[in-house]
């Protein structure tokens, strides 16, 4: 199940270049609990989630969950869920969604690989994490303190 939210446009230019200029550019941000969800993967204030997108050989996405819970406050092992990215590349929509397995409250992706070529420019609209059967159980955002 897809939540409406309002979106959060960030731009990462993919720039590849040779080892003589390179540069590269890196996108990270944390995801939050999404609120109002039903799925059985709770996040809480001492759960963490990054994502950090890199502009290096064709674009790389790395992703790192921290002590998702179950609704007891147990860690939870929940096998596939999926990071979910909705982006324009090259004035066309499109969804890149990355399978993971949660265990014990961790999952982990390593060198996801976007396969881009210089000068692509990747527009994000929304990230978001969903459980086994769609659930959206954490999107980007801010979770704003007292």
């Amino acid at each position: 199940m897809r939540h409406t939210t309002i979106p959060i446009l960030i731009c990462l230019f993919v720039f590849l270049s040779s080892p003589a200029s390179a540069h590269q550019t890196t996108l990270v941000t944390t995801l939050i609990s999404a609120d109002g969800s039903t799925s059985p993967i709770v996040l809480d204030a001492k759960s963490r989630v990054k994502l950090s997108l890199s502009s290096g050989k064709g674009g790389v996405i790395k992703f790192k969950l921290t002590k998702a819970l179950d609704s007891n406050g147990q860690r939870i092992t929940a096998a596939g869920n999926s990071l979910e990215i909705d982006a324009i590349v090259k004035g066309v929509p499109q969804q890149v969604s990355i399978p993971f397995d949660i265990n014990n409250g961790n999952a982990k992706v390593n060198n996801f690989p976007l396969n881009l070529v210089k000068p692509d420019i990747i527009q994000i609209l929304g990230i978001t994490l969903e459980d086994q059967s769609g659930e959206t159980f954490a999107t980007l955002g801010v979770r704003i303190l007292p």
